[in-house]
């Protein structure tokens, strides 16, 4: 029969390792690997990411480089339709205002025609912006109105003689009647040997 054999380790305690597994060790040891392999993986992921973004943004600065002339015609482009635009507003507006003179002059010269008596003669006829009649001298006063070139006319001066002061009330009387006039004041009336000069103001009416 055979003998049991036995086996017998002859060293000390602290050097027998043999079959032992330090499972503490193995576990931080496993830890220490994945947080290295973890730190390793995030860093080549930043650096990838990083070099991406900087790839892109030379990209986008080139097509802006790119694009810049085409960008700077559009802006040109804009300025001058913004132009136009302002140019046709300001034509339609004297249009506009030179077809509302026009009837207006008509009918005022074929009126004064009508209603000067017979004693009184016009010398001079006159129409004019006046800013204190439209309120703008008030908002310049404030700072709050700017000139207008295209100011409408909105006052009328009338320079004439007459043989007697009579026909000059007379005048005046039918001036108020006109439908496109207002505030019909007399200015000033001066004495010659056989006549009266005199100057009469009105505001005009808007059409």
């Amino acid at each position: 029969m055979p003998q049991d054999s036995y086996k017998v380790n002859l060293l000390p305690p602290g050097l027998q390792r043999e079959g032992i597994i330090d499972v503490h060790r193995l576990i931080r040891l496993i830890a220490l690997t994945l947080s290295l392999a973890f730190l390793l993986g995030g860093y080549g992921y930043f650096l990838f990411s990083f070099w991406g973004a900087k790839n892109e943004l030379a990209a986008v600065r080139q097509e802006l480089t790119a694009l810049r002339p085409v960008l700077s015609r559009v802006e040109d482009v804009r300025e001058k339709r913004i132009a136009a635009e302002a140019a046709y507003q300001e034509y339609s507006t004297l249009l506009d205002r030179h077809q509302t003179w026009a009837g207006l002059l008509s009918d005022l010269f074929h009126d004064l025609n009508t209603i000067a008596p017979v004693d009184l003669w016009l010398l001079e006829l006159e129409i004019y912006p006046d800013p204190e009649a439209s309120g703008e001298e008030s908002e310049k006063k404030e700072g709050r109105g700017k000139p207008d070139q295209f100011a409408r006319a909105n006052s009328i001066s009338i320079k004439g003689s007459s043989r007697t002061v009579s026909s000059v009330g007379v005048f005046i009387k039918n001036l108020n009647r006109l439908p496109y006039l207002q505030n019909v004041a007399l200015k000033k009336i001066a004495a010659l040997d056989d006549a009266f000069n005199f100057e009469i103001t009105a505001g005009l009416k808007e059409r």
